[in-house]
C-alpha cells in the first residue's frame, strides 16, 4: 500500500507539474488589462487639398504620444448617438511628432462616414482613440515604403519627424489615387530617397528593388487594387513575401472576391444569415450558437461573417465587423511578432493558436486564446475561420501568482545572503579551527546555498520580467570584457572538469549600446550551460563578431545534442531537455527562459542549432545600434 501511494502521489506530481508547464507557457508574458486611450478632441481645419481627398486636423492631448506610422481611430459622437454603435474608422496619422496637431489625410469615397467627416466643421468635437498599428512603425534599419494616393499618409509622417535611417519613398498618383504634397515630397527628397510616379505600378518601376541587396521591410499602402499590383510585381522579382509589411489592406485574390460575392449574394434577416444551402444550414447553426467567438474573413482578412459569441466578446455588431479587419478589436501585437508567428504560417497553410491581449468596443482590453485556420479550396488559401475564447480569468491569476512568487523571492533573498555569508566566515576560520570533516559538510551547505541563491535570483527575475518591472539602460558596454568576465567567475567550474575553451574575439569590436547587467545574465546562463552539458574533457568555443548590422555572441560545445522533440520547447519556462537532467539533476528550467525574454525584450535574438554529430550552438545578436530601453512604467510584452 505504501509504495502504491508512492507512486500514485509521483503520478500527480508529474501531472501537475506537465499542466503547470503548459499554463505557464501559454499565460507567462501578457500585458496587464486596462483601457484603450479615448480623448475628445475638436476640429481645428478641414481643407480638401485634392478631387475627393481632404485634410482633418485634430487638436492634440498632452497626453497622446505616438511614433510615425501609426494611426487612430475616428469617432463621430453624433452619427454614433444617432446609429446607437460606436461608429469608427481607422485613419493613418500623416503629421510630424512635433506638430501642434493631428493631422489625417481622407480619401472621400461617397460613403456616409466619410460624407460626414467632409462636413465636419472648426471647433465640432469628435473623439479619438489609440495610437494604434505597429506594422509601419520604423525599424532602426529604416523601410522601403511603396504608396497609392493617399496611402502615403502613414510614410508622410515618418519622413515629416525626420526619423532616423534609410528611407526610401515610391509614391503613384493617378486620377483615381491624387496627389496633394508632390511639392513637399521633392522638398523631403533632400533628406531621403523619393521618387514620384504617375499612373499605376509596373514592372520596370520596381525591378531595381529586387536587385539591391536590402534587408529593410518593405511597407506598402494603398487602395486595393494597388496592393494587388505591387505585391504580385514584387514576388516576381522575386522578393521574399515576409519582407512586405501591410496595415490594412492586405493582398487579395480571385478566390477572395469569390467569397465576398457568395455572401453579398445572400439575403440577411435581422443580422442572420439565411438560404446557405451551398455551406450548409446545420453549419450556420451550429457557428452562430456556439459560445466561442468565431469569425469566417476573406483572404484579404475582411469579415464575411461573425457569430453571437462574437457581438458579445468584442462588443461589436455584425453590421459593425462586416468588410472590417480584426483589427477592429486587435491590432496590439508588434509586426515582427505577428508577421513570423501568424501572418507567415497562415500563408504556408498552417493554423495558428496564440494567446492575443484584444479590445473590446468600449475599450476594455481582454486576453483571449485566439485560434486562425486557414481554409484551402483546390490547393489555394481562400479564407480563414477564426475563433477566440476569452480568458481574462486565467491572466488575472498568473498576475497573482508573479505577485506571489517576487513577495517570498524578496523575502527569501536575506536570510540566504545571511546564511552564504556566515558560511564563508566559518569556512575562512573566523570562528576558529574545523575538521576535514566540518569543512566538507560546511562546503555542501555553501553549494546547496550557492543553488539556493541562484534559485532566489531567478525567481525574482522572472516576476520583474512578468510584471513588467525589468528596467533596461543601455550605456556603450565592452562585450569582450563582460565576456572574459563571466569566464573568469567560472574558471573554477571549467577546470574541474578539464574543459579546453577556445575564444574567438573579433579584433577592435565597437562598444554597443548595452545594460551590462542583463548582458552578464545572457553570457552566465549560455556559458555556465556549456560547462554543465559538456562531457569532461570536452570542448567549448565562444566567439563575439560582427555579422551584418548586428554583433553576434555565439556559444558552441561538444556534448550531447538536445533531443529533436525536445528542441521546440528549449526555451520555456521550466522546461528542460529529456536528457539533462541525467547530466546534471540541479537544473530549474529557468535560465534560458530568462535569457530569451531579456535578448527579444531589448531588441535581440536567440536561437540555437544542435545536431547528432555536431556542436550544440546557441546564438545571440543585438543590432549596432544597440539595445531597446524600457523605462520603469514600461511593461514589457
Amino acid at each position: 500500500v505504501g509504495r502504491r501511494f508512492k507512486s500514485d502521489r509521483w503520478l500527480i506530481r508529474k501531472e501537475v507539474k506537465r499542466k503547470m508547464e503548459k499554463a505557464v507557457s501559454v499565460f507567462g508574458n501578457l500585458p496587464d488589462i486596462t483601457r484603450e486611450p479615448r480623448f475628445r478632441v475638436r476640429v481645428t481645419a478641414n481643407k480638401e487639398v485634392a478631387p475627393d481627398v481632404i485634410i482633418l486636423s485634430l487638436e492634440k492631448p498632452k497626453e497622446f504620444a505616438f511614433k510615425p506610422g501609426q494611426y487612430l481611430w475616428l469617432v463621430l459622437p453624433k452619427r454614433s448617438k444617432q446609429l446607437g454603435i460606436i461608429d469608427r474608422r481607422a485613419y493613418s496619422i500623416c503629421s510630424s511628432l512635433n506638430s501642434a496637431t493631428l493631422e489625417l489625410l481622407i480619401r472621400i469615397t461617397g460613403s456616409e462616414y466619410s460624407s460626414e467627416v467632409k462636413t465636419l466643421l472648426e471647433g465640432d468635437e469628435v473623439a479619438i482613440i489609440g495610437p494604434m498599428g505597429s506594422a509601419f512603425v520604423p525599424p532602426p534599419q529604416g523601410a522601403l515604403m511603396i504608396a497609392g494616393g493617399t496611402g502615403v499618409s502613414p510614410f508622410l509622417s515618418i519622413l515629416r519627424s525626420g526619423t532616423a535611417g534609410k528611407f526610401s519613398l515610391l509614391a503613384y498618383n493617378a486620377q483615381e489615387r491624387p496627389s496633394h504634397c508632390a511639392k513637399e515630397l521633392q522638398k523631403l527628397s533632400r533628406a531621403y530617397q523619393v521618387i514620384l510616379r504617375e499612373g499605376n505600378p509596373n514592372g520596370a518601376d520596381l525591378a531595381f528593388i529586387g536587385k539591391e541587396a536590402d534587408s529593410r521591410p518593405i511597407f506598402i499602402s494603398g487602395p486595393q487594387d494597388f496592393v494587388d499590383r505591387v505585391t504580385a510585381i514584387l514576388l516576381s522579382l522575386p522578393i521574399a513575401a515576409e519582407k512586405l509589411r501591410y496595415e490594412a489592406l492586405y493582398p487579395s485574390n480571385e478566390a477572395s472576391k469569390e467569397m465576398h460575392d457568395l455572401f453579398a449574394n445572400n439575403k440577411q434577416s435581422g443580422g442572420v444569415l439565411q438560404d446557405f444551402p451551398q455551406l450548409g444550414d446545420l453549419f450556420f447553426l451550429v457557428t452562430r450558437q456556439t459560445t466561442n467567438h468565431a469569425v469566417l474573413t476573406d483572404r484579404n482578412g475582411r469579415i464575411l461573417f461573425a457569430n453571437h459569441a462574437a457581438e458579445q466578446i468584442t462588443g461589436y455588431t455584425f453590421e459593425e465587423m462586416k468588410g472590417q479587419t480584426s483589427r477592429l478589436w486587435g491590432g496590439l501585437m508588434p509586426p515582427p511578432y505577428y508577421a513570423e508567428k501568424v501572418w507567415i504560417p497562415l500563408q504556408q497553410g498552417v493554423a495558428v493558436k496564440r494567446v492575443l491581449t484584444n479590445r473590446r468596443r468600449d475599450g476594455r482590453l481582454y486576453v483571449a486564446l485566439a485560434t486562425i485556420t486557414p481554409i484551402s479550396f483546390d490547393g489555394a488559401i481562400i479564407g480563414y475561420i477564426a475563433t477566440e475564447e476569452d480568458v481574462t480569468y486565467l491572466k488575472d491569476i498568473d498576475k497573482a501568482k508573479s505577485e506571489f512568487v517576487s513577495l517570498a523571492s524578496h523575502q527569501l533573498k536575506t536570510p540566504v545572503g545571511a546564511m552564504r555569508w556566515s558560511l564563508e566566515m566559518l569556512l575562512a576560520g573566523d570562528y576558529g579551527k574545523i575538521t576535514p570533516k566540518q569543512r566538507d559538510v560546511l562546503r555542501q551547505v555553501w553549494m546547496m546555498n550557492d543553488r539556493m541563491n541562484e534559485l532566489v535570483s531567478s525567481l525574482l527575475n522572472i516576476s520583474r520580467i512578468e510584471m513588467g518591472v525589468f528596467v533596461i539602460e543601455p550605456v556603450p558596454t565592452d562585450f569582450v570584457a563582460i565576456c572574459k568576465e563571466v569566464l573568469v567567475e567560472m574558471e573554477s567550474r571549467r577546470a574541474k572538469k578539464g574543459h579546453t575553451v577556445t575564444k574567438d574575439f573579433e579584433a577592435r569590436l565597437p562598444r554597443v549600446s548595452a545594460d551590462p547587467k542583463f548582458l552578464r545574465i545572457i553570457f552566465q546562463n549560455l556559458i555556465s550551460n556549456a560547462i554543465k552539458y559538456t562531457p569532461a574533457n570536452g570542448k567549448i568555443k565562444i566567439s563575439l563578431r560582427i555579422d551584418g548590422n548586428n554583433i553576434m555572441c555565439s556559444v558552441a560545445n561538444n556534448g550531447a545534442p538536445i533531443p529533436v522533440s525536445d528542441q521546440p520547447r528549449i526555451f520555456e519556462k521550466m522546461f528542460r531537455a529529456s536528457n539533462a537532467s541525467e547530466q546534471d539533476p540541479s537544473g530549474n528550467g529557468f535560465g534560458l527562459y530568462i535569457v530569451k525574454r531579456i535578448v527579444e525584450n531589448a531588441g535581440g535574438r536567440i536561437w540555437f542549432t544542435s545536431k547528432k554529430g555536431e556542436e550544440t550552438v546557441f546564438y545571440v545578436t543585438f543590432p549596432l545600434s544597440g539595445m531597446i530601453r524600457r523605462e520603469a512604467d514600461k511593461k514589457i510584452s
